[in-house]
C-alpha cells in the first residue's frame, strides 16, 4: 500500500469561513465515491497510467478532508454562534419575565389597595346614608314640631284675643256699673268718706 502523507488539520481556532459552496463539496464527494464503483469493464487500463489514478484519488481525498474540515468548523462556530444567541435569549426571555411577574404583582398590589378604597368608600357611603337618613328622620319630626308649634301659637293667639275681648267687655261692665254717672257710684263714694273719717 502506498504511503499517504499526514493531511494537516484545520486551525480550528482561526475564524471559520464565512461560506462553504456545498454544492461543490456534494459534487466532489459524489464524483469520489462514483469512482470507487466504477465497473472494471469500464475502468481505464492501470497500465497506461500507472500512478496518476491514485494520485488524482489522493488530492481528490485530500480536498474533500480540507473541505469537510472547513465545513465542519464552520458548523461548529455556527452551533456555538446559535447556542450564544439561545442563551441571550433564554436572558432575555428570563428578564422580560421577571419585569411582567414585576409588572403583574405591581398591578395585583394597585388592585388589592383600589379594592381597599372601595370597600372604605363603601363604608363611608353607608354611614352617610344613615347620617342622612337619621337627618331626614330629624327634620320630619322637627317640621312636625313646628306644625304642632304653628297650630298652639295660634290657638294661643286665639285664646288672648278672646281674652282680651272679655276683659275689655268686664272693664267696661265694671266703670258701667260703679263708675261715674252710675247709681253706685255715689253709694261708692259715701263709703269712701266714711272709710277716711273713721281713720
Amino acid at each position: 500500500m502506498a504511503s499517504v502523507k499526514q493531511v494537516p488539520k484545520a486551525d480550528t481556532t482561526a475564524e471559520a469561513p464565512t461560506s462553504v459552496d456545498q454544492a461543490e463539496i456534494d459534487t466532489l464527494m459524489r464524483r469520489f465515491f462514483d469512482q470507487g464503483r466504477v465497473p472494471a469493464a469500464e475502468a481505464p487500463a492501470t497500465a497506461a497510467v500507472p500512478a496518476a489514478h491514485p494520485r488524482r484519488d489522493f488530492d481528490m481525498a485530500s480536498e474533500l478532508l480540507e473541505r469537510a474540515a472547513q465545513a465542519f468548523d464552520l458548523l461548529i462556530g455556527r452551533c456555538q454562534n446559535l447556542e450564544r444567541e439561545l442563551e441571550e435569549s433564554g436572558e432575555r426571555a428570563r428578564t422580560q419575565f421577571a419585569e411582567q411577574d414585576e409588572t403583574i404583582e405591581q398591578w395585583k398590589r394597585l388592585a388589592s389597595g383600589l379594592k381597599a378604597q372601595a370597600e372604605a368608600s363603601e363604608q363611608d357611603a353607608s354611614a352617610l346614608k344613615a347620617r342622612c337618613d337619621a337627618a331626614e328622620a330629624r327634620a320630619a319630626a322637627a317640621d312636625q314640631r313646628a306644625a304642632s308649634l304653628e297650630r298652639a301659637s295660634a290657638q294661643a293667639a286665639g285664646h288672648a284675643a278672646m281674652a282680651e275681648q272679655l276683659s275689655t267687655k268686664l272693664h267696661d261692665k265694671v266703670v258701667s256699673a260703679f263708675g261715674i254717672g252710675s247709681r253706685a257710684h255715689p253709694v261708692l263714694e259715701a263709703v269712701a268718706t266714711r272709710a277716711a273719717a273713721t281713720e
